[in-house]
């Protein structure tokens, strides 16, 4: 049976999405969108690759363990709330009371909560174009794809209404200085919360010690199969000059501090390893701080090829070692 399309490409208008494209890249601090038709065009393009991000890393999370709480959620930037509505469909989740969507655009808002009312019908949704730490505490918030676009202030609150929230997931895209700034949100609320993911540990941020200026912590997420094979998927890479085989991301997640322990030696891939040969070499973010590993082929050709590819390679693991060189995975932790 052949999988119904994420869009008919006959029926998108190539020129907006171009609008709107070159909007996101600039980071514009006004509205995208100008209508409903503005943000179902967003949704089943753009919004689908920000899905598949969010699709890893609420699946990492699953494999963490989290379950996220009930309560009361709060999306912020909401978007066409799909931040929401992959966390609703893919992680198990406490009797949720009510979800506030927040985000400057009307349009945005309208889309996003009719798209909950068909997805969880008897689920309460409000909306809203901002809010504050003073309206929480919220049991979850779920940030996605803002941090270029916010000023240091509003930063600021947002930080501010993390603090006091049980737990909150925060994607962005792998651009370092996003990514980076992302790592300086971890730092200030480690006296508050304990990283879930993608943190192996909860000492200082690597990334941000002296002489790290250069690497950030990202990850690249794997596409479904449908879209090497798609039609529509292929014009949308030719036109907007996207690489579908690329689906960089940055994230945090948190949750109120209970001084919660690590897997010990634990040791957490960044980004992608590097082909030397017959070796790899890769990024790791470790409780002593950043470490590049090196791993040869000879050693074991399975897992040498599981690190060359994305979708195949482990997240979290605890390394076996000889000397100082590492031979194999003692323990996969996630």
């Amino acid at each position: 049976m052949q999988e119904q399309p994420d869009f008919d490409a006959d029926d998108v208008d190539w020129d907006r999405l171009l609008e709107l494209r070159d909007g996101f890249l600039d980071g514009a601090t006004g509205s995208y969108w100008r209508n409903a038709a503005d943000v179902e065009l967003y949704d089943t393009t753009f919004g689908r690759r920000i899905a598949w991000k969010w699709t890893a890393v609420v699946d990492e999370l699953a494999a963490r363990g989290f379950v996220a709480p009930g309560g009361r959620w709060l999306d912020w930037g909401a978007g066409s709330a799909i931040a929401t509505r992959e966390m609703l469909s893919r992680s198990a989740q406490g009797p949720i009371e009510r979800v506030t969507l927040v985000d400057r655009s009307a349009p945005a808002l309208e889309f996003a909560r009719k798209a909950l009312a068909k997805e969880r019908p008897k689920l309460a949704v409000e909306t809203k174009t901002e809010v504050d730490a003073e309206q929480g505490p919220f049991d979850l918030v779920l940030v996605s794809h803002v941090i270029s676009e916010l000023h240091p202030h509003d930063l600021g609150r947002l930080t501010s209404l993390l603090a006091t929230a049980r737990a909150f997931v925060w994607v962005e895209s792998a651009a370092r200085d996003g990514s980076r700034a992302l790592s300086a949100v971890r730092e200030q609320l480690l006296a508050q919360h304990d990283p879930i993911a993608p943190c192996a540990h909860r000492e200082a941020c690597g990334v941000l010690s002296t002489g790290r200026e250069s690497d950030w912590c990202h990850f690249f997420a794997a596409p479904p199969p449908h879209v090497f094979t798609s039609r529509e998927w292929a014009l949308f890479g030719r036109k907007l000059g996207v690489d579908l085989r690329s689906l960089p991301y940055s994230f945090l997640a948190m949750r109120a501090r209970a001084d919660a322990q690590f897997p010990a030696q634990a040791s957490r891939l960044l980004g992608r390893a590097r082909a030397e040969r017959a070796s790899l070499r890769f990024l790791c973010c470790e409780a002593s701080g950043l470490r590049d590993r090196r791993f040869l082929r000879r050693h074991d050709g399975k897992l040498f090829n599981q690190l060359s590819e994305t979708r195949l390679a482990p997240k979290l693991v605890r390394w076996r070692f000889e000397g100082d060189e590492i031979v194999g995975v003692d323990e996969r932790l996630a």
